[in-house]
């Protein structure tokens, strides 16, 4: 069986679905239901130092049979960042199956609930169910195993006794007889035969061949694919400026902003996943506003995985208080609430350009510009939501005098510590510099530069966070005679100021070759995507690299990932908590008379694919947005001019 494939490929199966329960001191669990794998860990299990739970077949009896996983729901943010699972053989030929986990303070899981199906296809075969969680160094720190059971007629629930530090009754510390604590027989611990510890044989350490240290083998699953572009809404005016999000089933919600008559309003759409179909997406709705008569612009949004959705907005008000900052919130089953004023407090001063983060556990923050005299953006204004609730204080969160502060960006862990990161101009005589704030224990910090940030004036910044606290932001720099692309990156416990010196990400570009418009994904176990575009010296070209946190975190090298041979703009990048990546940009057309939207995916261990276009005819097409769920699907959205500017999206999964 070793050398088989676990492809399900021509197979009978038969199916079980197992449940395991983690619990201290060999004390019992009977899971409710079969279709839950149940990780609950005990108070005398030190959450801090779990890495991974492993769990495989042993075989008893019966022909040697094949077996594979054949979902695992959800990979998302609410399992605390599930990275893969991994499915080898050991030795003796059991399948092994593998999920890694990043664990973030106290926090292993904040469900406690895991859908895995089994297949096999020896349905007499006998076996029991062995798990046991590891810690980052390969060590088990809890055992259990199942009763014997089989495919052809499976119990309903599985019981497995997992005991805290590798002790349990009538076991040897985790590991199968005659072998190493943690390992199969005759392999290093958590390792297969012949491989090195975590990985697969001949390959290095934890990883695939040419994939980063600390990274094992990849499943990638199913193929993927484009769809074809539809139109969301058939308004008669002008729609743009659209903003999507995905909650952890691959639901959509997207927002944008709607040519009224008399006014700007926001609309709003959810596309439905059904797995039987390609989808469904519902006629466009109103978002309340608070006044009629007035302008809604700059729309924002965040999905949680439940499928919770937050917009924000700037609201021009045809009087007072002016131009304010207002929000709505809808559950996955419901519509749009009545609009709420959370940045009015400091009016008569205007608010813009808002920008929204949250987590899973429904917390977050609204931060956005603000001015004190009407003239200049000289504030940055923010604002926190908790367990759904709206604060609606704002405070500045710029805490100097500067001339200007612009262009803020912000992310949150889980634990709810945000960095909010945006431009800055001290004085006339000074430079533009990338500067943050962080919020932690209930408060914001002050304003902060980051170390050794001597470079000349600074672009747009991006920031994005893993769940666990793992926060990279990344700007452009001018030096001497270009602008370049410069990274860093901080921990959780690190955010209040031990940030690493920023390192240039980009190619190293000729002068006059720029660098700019860098968008940041970051996936729950702290690996970064961030794309940009880049000027060749004749046409401007969608480059990325990838930051992972392997070795004390290290960037890549930065890969050009299209070769189309004409100007692109407006990049974006969205990632899964399986590490998989969706990037979108804009081309023109080689003549100037429209632009396309174009796409490319990233898998782990594997990279880049080849760039594809993904919207149809020869019409202006621009503002790309996309978002991607824990599995790596994608729902990108644009608007298109038809004769009035349209939404259109595009679904890859």
């Amino acid at each position: 069986m070793g050398s088989k494939s676990l492809s399900a490929k021509n197979l009978a199966w038969g199916a079980l679905a197992v449940a395991l329960a983690i619990e201290p001191a060999c004390s019992k669990s009977t899971a409710t239901s079969g279709l839950d794998l149940q990780i609950v860990v005990g108070s005398n299990v030190d959450t801090l130092q779990i890495a991974s739970l492993e769990f495989y077949l042993d075989e008893l009896s019966g022909a040697p049979g094949l077996f594979a996983v054949s979902n695992l729901v959800p990979q998302n943010q609410l399992l605390g960042g599930v990275n893969y699972a991994q499915t080898t053989e050991d030795a003796d030929g059991d399948a092994k199956f593998e999920l890694l986990f990043k664990v973030a303070q106290n926090v292993f899981l904040t469900t406690n609930a895991l859908t895995v199906s089994l297949l096999g296809n020896a349905l007499s075969t006998q076996f029991k169910i062995v798990a046991r969680v590891k810690n980052a160094s390969g060590t088990v720190i809890g055992f259990g195993e199942s009763a014997a059971t089989n495919f052809a007629s499976p119990v309903a629930a599985v019981t497995v006794n997992v005991c805290a530090n590798g002790v349990c009754a009538g076991s040897d510390a985790g590991a199968d007889a005659g072998s190493d604590a943690g390992s199969d027989a005759g392999s290093d611990a958590g390792a297969d035969a012949g491989a090195d510890a975590g990985s697969d044989a001949g390959a290095d350490a934890g990883a695939d061949a040419g994939a980063d240290a600390g990274e094992g083998p990849f499943d990638a699953g199913p193929a993927k694919s484009w769809g074809t572009a539809v139109g969301i809404e058939n308004l008669a005016n002008d729609s743009g400026f659209p903003r999507v999000g995905l909650d952890s089933q691959g639901n959509a919600v997207v927002v944008w902003r709607y040519d009224a008559p008399g006014a700007y309003q926001i609309q709003s759409s959810r596309y439905t996943y059904d797995a039987g179909t390609s989808g469904q997406w519902a006629d466009a709705s109103v978002v309340p506003l608070p006044a009629s008569g007035s302008e809604a612009l700059y729309p924002a949004l965040a999905v949680s995985p439940a499928g919770r959705a937050y917009t924000v907005y700037r609201f021009n008000h045809t009087g007072p208080p002016g131009m304010n900052i207002w929000g709505n919130v809808a559950e996955a089953s419901g519509n749009w609430d009545a609009s709420v004023n959370f940045i009015g407090n400091f009016s008569p001063d205007q608010a813009g350009h808002p920008v929204i983060a949250m987590n899973a556990n429904d917390t977050g923050f609204v931060v956005a510009e603000g001015d004190s005299d009407a003239s200049v953006t000289n504030r940055i204004l923010a604002t926190a939501i908790s367990s759904g609730s709206w604060d609606t204080t704002a405070i500045n969160i710029e805490t100097s005098t500067p001339q200007s502060a612009f262009g803020p960006s912000v992310a949150v862990t889980d634990a709810g510590v945000g960095v909010a990161v945006w431009q800055k101009k001290a004085a006339a005589n000074e430079p533009i510099t990338v500067v943050y704030n962080r919020f932690a224990a209930g408060g914001w910090g002050t304003t902060t530069a980051f170390p050794s940030n001597t470079f000349g004036d600074a672009g747009q910044s991006a920031i994005a966070a893993s769940l666990g606290g793992v926060f990279v932001v990344a700007w452009p720099a001018y030096l001497t005679d270009r602008y370049a692309l410069y990274a860093t990156w901080s921990t959780n416990s690190a955010a209040s100021g031990s940030w690493a010196i920023p390192s240039r990400i980009d190619s190293d570009n000729a002068a006059g070759q720029n660098s700019e418009k860098v968008s940041l994904a970051v996936d729950p176990n702290g690996n970064a995507i961030a794309v940009w575009r880049q000027w060749s010296g004749t046409v401007w070209n969608v480059w990325a690299n990838r930051f992972t946190t392997a070795d004390g975190g290290t960037w890549g090298t930065a890969e050009q990932i299209e070769t189309v041979g004409r100007h692109a703009d407006q990049p974006m990048v969205a990632i899964g908590a399986n590490g998989r990546a969706v990037a979108v940009w804009g081309h023109d057309n080689g003549g100037g008379t429209y632009t396309d939207i174009w796409a490319n995916a990233y898998i782990p261990q594997i990279g880049w694919g080849s760039a594809i276009r993904i919207n149809t005819g020869e019409v202006l097409s621009i503002n790309p947005q996309v978002a991607v769920d824990p599995g790596g699907n994608a729902v990108v959205v644009w608007q298109v001019n038809t004769g009035v500017f349209d939404v259109m999206a595009n679904v890859y999964r």
